[in-house]
């Protein structure tokens, strides 16, 4: 028997071919659970964190402390939503990990996957221990970054985002 026939299950968007433990450039996008305003707000052109907001991209910038091969090359956390732009090098050799080792759910060690688990999960736990309500959209978006024409473009939305945030989509 399937749960619900696969009527409310998607396929997943991540590149069947793609390892994403491998060395790249990978953008994206996390959501608030119903794009709730749970960050802070656009104010003339500018974002402006609230408390939880500033827990979420101080521990966005945190990632590279608990993934010592993995850098964050750009971020920006709107009132509903983070873009950044995680970077993978595996050529650093990783302290007790192996290559075949697994963590969360059969994800691959470094994984993005595991990655964005656990940074969705440490801003959660800030947020319930705070009493805050606050809820994480299951899955996230992600591209992965192929060249230097394309890292350049996707910085610039990054950093523009502000700007637009009155046409963005995220922004109900």
């Amino acid at each position: 028997m399937k749960l619900f026939n696969n009527k409310y299950r998607t396929d997943s968007v991540r590149l069947k071919s793609w390892d994403y433990s491998s060395s790249g450039f990978y953008y994206v996008t996390i959501c608030v659970l119903n794009h709730k305003h749970s960050f802070g707000v656009v104010d003339s052109q500018s974002v402006n964190l609230n408390g939880l907001g500033e827990a979420a991209s101080r521990f966005f910038l945190g990632i590279p402390e608990h993934f010592n091969n993995v850098s964050i090359a750009n971020h920006i956390v709107m009132p509903n939503h983070i873009h950044g732009i995680i970077v993978v090098n595996k050529e650093e050799k990783i302290q007790g990990e192996k290559c075949n080792s697994r963590s969360l759910k059969g994800h691959k060690k470094g994984s993005l996957s595991v990655i964005i688990s656990q940074y969705k999960a440490a801003v959660k736990r800030f947020a319930v221990k705070n009493n805050m309500d606050f809820n994480w959209q299951d899955s996230y978006y992600e591209h992965i970054i192929r060249d230097e024409k394309s890292m350049m473009k996707i910085s610039e939305y990054i950093q523009l985002n502000p700007l637009r945030w009155e046409l963005d989509e995220y922004n109900t």
